[in-house]
Order: C-alpha cells, then structure tokens, then sequence
C-alpha cells in the first residue's frame, strides 16, 4: 500500500479511513479525500471526544504502514 499523507493531528489508518484530533475532539475522513490547505483532510466527520476514544481506539482494525 502506497502510503497516504497525513493529516494535522493524525492518529492512525485503518483501511479505508483516517482518524485525527482537530480542537480536542476525534474526527475520521476517508483516506481518499484531499488534504485541505488547513491540512485537514475534506469530508471528515466527528467520530467521538478523546474520552470515549480511549474505549474505541482497541477495537478499530489499525494498520501500519511502512515509510521509506
């Protein structure tokens, strides 16, 4: 897999999606949306507050990604 730019705030990959942290709260967006020149990725919805994260984190199917 060709690895996707990050978004500020990154977190993590899953296959499909990103997660970041904009302004305290958790918010995902497909990896196929662009990068704004904000440097948030377009289309990301709030996913959850950094609280509930913490018991939704474990369960997400994460991927990692090899960097040259």
């Amino acid at each position: 897999m060709i690895a996707p730019k990050k978004s500020v705030g990154h977190i993590g990959f899953t296959k499909t999606h990103e997660y970041f942290k904009v302004g305290g709260n958790i918010y995902r967006a497909q990896i196929s949306d662009y990068i704004g020149t904000d440097g948030i990725r377009a289309g990301a919805r709030f996913e959850s507050t950094p609280a509930a994260f913490i018991t939704m984190a474990p369960k997400i199917e994460w991927i990692k990604i090899r960097r040259k």
